[in-house]
């Protein structure tokens, strides 16, 4: 069973497979001793997570962290590939083992990123944007009158009548329409292209996206960690 480890901005998850087959997650805990692991595989966007690695070696399991210096189903073309997030290297692994390329990935969490990777499988990179949470504590931390808000139940309508309303429609359909901008612009340039949704968030959003979205796919992380530990333990 191979289990694949997500060490977000925010949470942990933990991802079950037993070959190409997802078997179940877990958000930061996981019962080791009820699964038989055989290998692992970790993305990490912060610091590496100590305690889960002190398992993994105490266990005996096998892993390897997710960087661009791993055997990759891409051929890298970022400027900078050491600083490219291991998050973003697993979804475009992801996408590729289940979508025809061009593609572009978005992926709506703590951080939005967009990834786009081309008919020859080549990486050229994306961008990065807040996301709406974090969008809506910025404007709490950097302002003295505004509250904090969470993620509403709907989208907002674009005028909001108070405050909250506001700051809700500021926020949400800002996103929307930051979305809608890069797809747009990047259409023009790459016309052929997929739009993958994924993350956190992906549900909310989807239904002002849909008409722009090839698919919404929301364990795509998960699915190309698992892929690049296949490919990467192929001979053992």
């Amino acid at each position: 069973m191979n289990l694949c480890i997500d060490v977000g901005n925010t949470s942990i998850k933990y991802h079950l497979f037993e070959n190409d087959m997802f078997i179940r997650s877990f958000v930061n805990h996981f019962e080791w001793h009820d699964y038989n692991i055989k290998r692992a595989i970790l993305s990490v966007v912060g610091p590496e997570p100590q305690s889960v690695i002190s398992i993994l070696k105490t266990k005996q399991i096998p892993y390897l962290f997710v960087h661009s210096k791993i055997k990759l189903p891409f051929q890298m073309q970022y400027k900078t590939p050491e600083s490219l997030g291991a998050d973003r290297i697993a979804l475009v692994a992801g996408a590729l083992k289940n979508y025809k390329p061009p593609l572009m990935i978005i992926d709506v969490g703590t951080c939005i990123t967009y990834d786009y990777v081309n008919e020859n499988l080549q990486y050229p990179g994306g961008a990065i944007s807040p996301g709406l949470m974090t969008r809506f504590k910025s404007l709490n931390q950097y302002t003295d009158k505004l509250p904090l808000l969470n993620i509403p139940r709907e989208i907002p309508p674009i005028v909001g009548g108070n405050t909250i309303e506001s700051i809700n429609s500021g926020v949400v359909n800002g996103v929307i329409n930051e979305i809608k901008g890069f797809i747009n612009s990047w259409k023009q340039n790459y016309p052929d292209a997929k739009v993958i949704l994924t993350g956190g968030d992906a549900s909310f959003l989807h239904s002002s996206l849909k008409n722009m979205i090839f698919a919404i796919h929301n364990n795509l992380l998960a699915e190309g960690l698992n892929y690049l530990l296949k490919i990467n333990t192929s001979n053992e």
